[in-house]
């Protein structure tokens, strides 16, 4: 009987030191201290919320994220990448723009260095952009989707992602699916952005149409 008194008694003198030191929480995810995405990082220095929130909320529609608005200069731009046949384009300045579909017949044929001019357009309060290439003379219809924070490779092979799928990069950097979705596409250490869209991260590899939240776990 006092084995038991003891036992009750402990377990409530250490649920009320969680309760008044909050000691019994886990600690947010952070990047590796020796990768390239770390806390000295601009993609790992986020705060507990905004580390937890992708992890526990797994069902979010990554449409419902507010699209966010290119706060760039309009004119004196160039092409850095084109990627997954023209659906992706990298400008010079690491912003990432979507490119509509009826459009990457023309995109895809676009190369780096190509010089083009960014066209804003609003309608009934939304923005919408045109990126047209000065070289070519060809006009494409665009959604701005981020800033790119790193480019790099997977580290051997993938196949897509499946709902709770764990990205291993070639920099030593390891990232994890946070949103449900699922596709598959297999290449072998291909090329991948990861981009920043609002407060939440994003992984766009290269070959894939879609892209994928993610958060860092080293």
């Amino acid at each position: 009987m006092m084995k038991a008194i003891t036992a009750h008694l402990n377990l409530v003198v250490f649920l009320l030191g969680c309760f008044f030191t909050g000691g019994c929480t886990n600690a947010p995810l952070q990047g590796g201290a020796d990768s390239s995405l770390n806390r000295n990082s601009s993609i790992s220095r986020r705060t507990k919320q905004q580390n937890e929130a992708p992890k526990h909320d797994k069902r979010q529609d990554t449409n419902a994220i507010a699209i966010p608005q290119y706060a760039g200069t309009l004119t004196g731009h160039w092409i850095s990448q084109v990627l997954s046949n023209g659906k992706y384009l990298v400008l010079e300045d690491n912003s990432l723009w979507e490119i509509d579909s009826i459009d990457t017949i023309d995109t895809a044929l676009w190369l780096p260095i190509s010089n083009v001019v960014i066209v804003e357009k609003a309608y009934q309060g939304f923005v919408f952009y045109d990126i047209i290439n000065t070289d070519d003379s060809e006009k494409a219809s665009a959604t701005f989707l981020g800033t790119v924070r790193l480019q790099t490779q997977i580290d051997g092979d993938f196949e897509g992602w499946d709902g709770d799928t764990v990205f291993v990069l070639s920099n030593g950097n390891i990232l994890k699916q946070a949103s449900y979705a699922y596709t598959y596409h297999y290449a072998y250490r291909p090329r991948v952005l990861v981009y920043l869209r609002g407060t939440y991260y994003y992984l766009l590899v290269d070959g894939v149409e879609e892209s994928i939240m993610v958060y860092v776990i080293k």
